[in-house]
């Protein structure tokens, strides 16, 4: 304004107050107030309130005042206020207050949510999950509460453990996780920045249920997600030295195996790995059993010759050199023998025919055949060699033998059965 050739300040330029030494705790609430120390002409004005250029407040008159309720640590910075004439394009700045907020009863920094063992677990592995806040954050004698969370979901209660397991993790278990720390009465809670956990599935899958000597499988190793190009391990679990290792373009990885011999049986793993990972992926253990035909059938028995007397014991015997698990069938006569009927009894392999007492129909032919079947319906069966088994009935002289000894036993028997008496 002009007066007599004089301009006279329409208002002087505000002073912003903030709170005695500006240093803050969290979770305080603080004013701020834009001064004017004079105004002659009384002019209407508006006031604004700015953090880092930023504006806080909508315009308002005679608003000199802001506040700043339950403040955080991001509430920490540079601070402006604004005095503008309502009805004039006249505006002047405050000085720049600087304003500090510390971390009150809990932490300064946010906390971290760490994976043990690692972002990328294998299914059915333990898992862990650790919120981690420095300890030189914490206000003494404070007490800190941790929750965990799944996409935003709570997965438990808060509590003072700043560890979430789970013992066995699953595929759905995959997804993006984060962690919060706070104070008994939640008036400061902290959260963490999310990570993200993928988890592994890897499989070792055979391409035969039942493998016979000679046979040409493969074995198949997979994993479900991982960087490219993966390392593939694969052997006996009893002899991991002996594997063999291979890098693959792609996230499985197939093993063929010919000629299988009975020696190849075994319980393979498979182990998967690459450069992003810090943990190798461990396959379920697959158990390969090499089945053996049967071959090399013999029946024997149990004496040099087979002849018996009526009443005596005889045992045959069906073996074979080779072959898994055999069964057994025993034949007289090109009959099927029903043991333990017809006065025959087994073994518990089945593999020995034994006759406790001879009849003359036990006489005759006797073979034994050795099988093996799988459950893919091959089978493997073997005949043997016939044993020709002789009954003898006692001689007619060894009968009168047998009666003319009886006779002398008598007659001796008798004067001393006399004489007792």
């Amino acid at each position: 304004t002009e007066q007599a050739g004089f301009f006279t300040e329409l208002f002087p330029k505000p002073h912003l107050e903030v709170p005695s030494g500006a240093s803050l705790t969290e979770g305080d609430s603080a004013t701020l107030k834009c001064n004017v120390q004079s105004n002659p002409r009384d002019a209407p004005l508006q006031y604004s309130f700015y953090k880092d250029g930023e504006k806080l407040n909508s315009d308002a008159v005679h608003q000199s005042q802001y506040t700043l309720g339950s403040i955080e640590m991001k509430d920490t910075g540079s601070y402006t206020c604004e005095a503008k004439a309502f009805d004039k394009n006249i505006k002047k700045e405050s000085q720049t207050r600087q304003i500090s907020v510390e971390g009150k009863q809990c932490c300064s920094v946010t906390p971290t949510l760490t994976a043990s063992p690692g972002l990328t677990p294998v299914d059915e592995s333990s898992f862990s999950l650790i919120c981690t806040v420095p300890e030189r954050s914490v206000k003494k004698n404070t007490t800190l509460y941790y929750s965990f969370y799944k996409e935003a979901d709570p997965l438990t209660n808060r509590s003072i453990s700043e560890t979430y397991q789970i013992p066995v993790m699953a595929l759905n278990h995959t997804g993006q996780y984060m962690c919060s720390a706070e104070t008994w009465n939640r008036a400061v809670r902290k959260e963490s920045a999310a990570i993200y956990i993928q988890v592994q599935a890897i499989s070792l899958s055979l391409s035969l249920s039942d493998i016979i000597e000679g046979d040409s499988i493969v074995l198949l190793c997979s994993v479900t997600a991982g960087s490219l190009p993966i390392t593939f391990t694969w052997g006996r679990q009893d002899d991991r030295q002996k594997s063999k290792e291979l890098k693959s373009q792609s996230r499985e990885l197939s093993i063929p195996l010919s000629s299988m011999k009975e020696s190849h049986s075994g319980v393979y793993t498979c182990w998967a790995s690459n450069r992003e990972g810090n943990e190798t992926a461990t396959s379920k253990p697959v158990t390969v059993t090499v089945q053996t035909p049967v071959s090399g059938i013999n029946i024997s028995a149990n004496i040099e010759t087979p002849e018996i007397q009526l009443g005596q014991s005889l045992m045959l015997n069906c073996s074979v050199t080779r072959g898994s698990s055999p069964s057994f069938t025993w034949y007289h006569n090109g009959q099927k023998i029903q043991a333990p009927q017809d006065h025959y009894r087994l073994s518990q392999r089945g593999d020995s025919l034994i006759i406790d007492s001879a009849r003359l129909d036990h006489g005759g032919s006797y073979q034994c055949t050795a099988e093996n079947q799988f459950s893919n319906f091959r089978r493997f069966n073997l005949t043997s060699g016939t044993v020709v088994v002789i009954v003898l009935e006692q001689s007619f002289l060894t009968q009168t033998l047998s009666i003319s000894f009886s006779l002398v036993l008598l007659l001796i028997l008798i004067p001393v059965i006399f004489l007792a008496y």
